[in-house]
């Protein structure tokens, strides 16, 4: 079945607003809590910047590579786990600040595998 130009168009934009609103809720979520929870922003930063630490330590040298990948895993978990720590001790969901979807399935993007979503 194919569909003309314009109700594509329009189904596109309608997710893409869902996923507009969706991301502005999780925006707002994020600087409620930030403004109650200072040092959960310090957390986020620190937790943003693992991939770069990661990168780093692969192109290092072989030996020094596995042992800082084990250190970065372990502090890594460490923060996940002060994070929701955090935000449970403030009355907060560990999941709070995270991306919703109004569908989990195609995360609002109204396709999942080359295929319309259901």
């Amino acid at each position: 079945m194919s569909f003309s130009k314009k109700v594509v168009a329009l189904v596109t934009e309608e997710f893409e607003s869902k996923r507009v609103k969706n991301e502005n809720t999780r925006d707002n979520r994020l600087i409620e809590v930030y403004s109650k929870i200072p040092e959960l922003r310090a957390i986020d930063k620190e937790l943003s910047s693992t991939g770069v630490n990661i990168l780093a330590a692969a192109i290092a040298n072989k030996d020094y590579a596995v042992d800082k990948l084990t250190e970065l895993k372990i502090r890594n978990q460490e923060l996940q786990k002060n994070r929701a720590r955090l935000l449970e001790s403030h009355g907060y969901s560990e999941s709070y600040t995270d991306l919703h979807y109004d569908c989990e399935l195609c995360q609002d993007y109204g396709v999942v595998g080359g295929k319309l979503c259901s």
